[in-house]
């Protein structure tokens, strides 16, 4: 069995909605809509075939996690070039107001939430659903994968990516699906659950929310307690994916999502490990390799046939990378060309 990402294709559309049906939390940026991400697939394929690309603009990349032995597809995530290429990308942003009165000989600091767009200009990370059937430890390196095949397209093409990076969770739900979060604050101004909020806004977009909720600052300790202890905090099924951004080097951005008040982390390139510890290595097809057995990530640097694995394979004392033919034609890559490495860490 061996796993590639590649970027998603036409045909792949019917197993991409099944993803998004069932995905648990349902993510705004993956709706269980055909024609929106047929769309999508669209606009992804055309980026990724386009030689003209210099700088970040509305492209968003489209990837899935296959099974190169059935062909079937395990998992999905996106890349968007700017989050705020169309329309602004609207967070909330955790800030402290001093009150002070020298009269009384007060001085309170006060906890608040102010609507922002300053992330706008990041390149946003999002979208990443496996398949249910996925568990354990096969469910921890599918998200690894994506997640790291991702930054490795940034590595591999940095002028079509900004120079800081977002990624947004998951915020928490309660056992009937709702967002303390939302309840506290959206709610009393869109007369709707979180639920059928959250798919509106996965098929038009977050702005239009953003633009009729109050633009000024949020008192934390006006809102329910709940909703305060949730603030910040990753849904249960995603804590694992928050410690593993971490460990590539992103951090808390101190901005939350508007919506369940889940985190928004972030990372400047420097600090993505994928991107610094990365090297290019030439190839060399061979069905008895005679080198130092080593699992690494490995990427081609083609955008149009794009191919990442994590793949076991051996380093020759030359420095070539021995590859089997079959590994070879997994990655789209042939004798003599090179490949992005970047040697596993677990």
């Amino acid at each position: 069995m061996v796993w590639v990402v590649r970027p998603a294709e036409r045909e792949d559309v019917a197993k991409l909605v099944a993803l998004a049906e069932q995905a648990s939390p349902r993510l705004t940026n993956l709706p269980p809509d055909e024609q929106r991400l047929s769309a999508r697939i669209k606009a992804s394929l055309e980026a990724l075939s386009s030689s003209s690309i210099t700088r970040p603009g509305n492209e968003c990349y489209v990837l899935v996690l296959t099974d190169t032995d059935t062909g079937e597809v395990l998992g999905t995530a996106s890349f968007r070039a700017l989050a705020g290429s169309d329309e602004a990308y609207y967070t909330y942003r955790r800030e402290e107001l001093i009150h002070a009165s020298q009269q009384l000989d007060v001085r309170v600091e006060v906890p608040i939430l102010s609507l922002t767009h300053e992330l706008s200009s990041s390149s946003l990370l999002c979208a990443l659903a496996l398949s249910p059937g996925l568990v354990g430890k096969a469910r921890t390196d599918a998200r690894l994968l994506l997640r790291q095949a991702r930054l490795m397209m940034a590595a591999l093409w940095p002028e079509r990516f900004a120079s800081r990076f977002a990624v947004a969770l998951p915020g928490v739900l309660d056992d009937d699906g709702r967002s303390p979060f939302w309840d506290s604050i959206g709610h009393h101004f869109f007369d709707r659950e979180f639920q059928d909020i959250n798919t509106l806004a996965g098929l038009r977009s977050k702005s239009f929310i953003a633009e009729v909720m109050p633009p000024y600052p949020l008192y934390l300790s006006l809102l329910h307690p709940r909703a305060r202890q949730s603030l910040a905090m990753s849904h249960e099924t995603h804590r694992d994916a928050h410690a593993a951004w971490q460990a590539e080097g992103f951090e808390d951005s101190g901005h939350v999502d508007i919506f369940d008040g889940g985190p928004v982390l972030s990372a400047g390139t420097e600090r993505v490990h994928v991107l610094t510890h990365g090297r290019w290595l030439p190839v060399r097809l061979t069905d008895r390799p005679t080198g130092a057995p080593a699992r690494m990530l490995l990427a081609n640097q083609w955008p149009g046939t794009y191919r990442c694995a994590l793949l076991e394979t051996y380093l020759s004392a030359a420095g070539y990378l021995e590859l089997t033919p079959a590994q070879a034609a997994c990655l789209h890559v042939g004798r003599g060309q090179a490949l992005r490495v970047l040697e596993d860490r677990l």
